[in-house]
């Protein structure tokens, strides 16, 4: 197996450092201690291309691989945990959405989210032993929804966030 980087990734890791460098560095430390959200610099990632970096062509992404994006992540995180973090939630939420999301709920969501114009959530329990267990939110089904009950302990972005996926358990 080949660990180095191609060309390209190489490329884009230096485009990436050289923009944390001159627009993420200066702003991050300011933001932080004011808890304020990155919102300038999430919405300049969409012209670097990250936001749709792993969605797939046929859903209007550029359908690269995951490690390009962790690549591209990894600089964004050297400048800014919580720009990291928000782009790693968006990355998320777009892939489950690619996946097990509806036509109607994908056509609503993934442009907004890859064009950082919505801003997603996911809820899940930090404090689970194992995938899936000790998971504090229940699902049950009504008959046609489900109707989730509990809290969720970790739910970062919420209180700015358009969209919110929830993991819950339903046995």
């Amino acid at each position: 197996m080949d660990f180095q980087l191609t060309k390209i990734q190489r490329m884009a890791k230096s485009a990436i450092r050289e923009f944390v460098r001159k627009e993420v560095l200066s702003l991050a430390q300011e933001l932080d201690e004011k808890t304020e959200f990155p919102w300038k610099n999430y919405q300049q990632t969409v012209d670097l291309g990250v936001m749709d970096m792993t969605l797939s062509e046929d859903m209007g992404g550029s359908g690269t691989d995951f490690l390009s994006f962790i690549v591209a992540l990894e600089e964004f995180a050297r400048g800014s945990a919580a720009l990291a973090h928000s782009i790693a939630l968006t990355e998320m939420i777009v892939h489950l959405l690619q996946v097990y999301g509806t036509p109607t709920q994908q056509k609503k969501f993934i442009p907004g989210l890859i064009e950082a114009k919505l801003l997603g959530a996911v809820a899940l329990d930090e404090m689970a032993t194992e995938a899936g267990s000790n998971l504090p939110m229940h699902s049950t089904s009504d008959g046609n929804n489900y109707v989730v009950s509990g809290r969720a302990r970790y739910i970062p972005n919420a209180p700015l966030a358009d969209i919110a996926i929830a993991f819950a358990r339903t046995g």
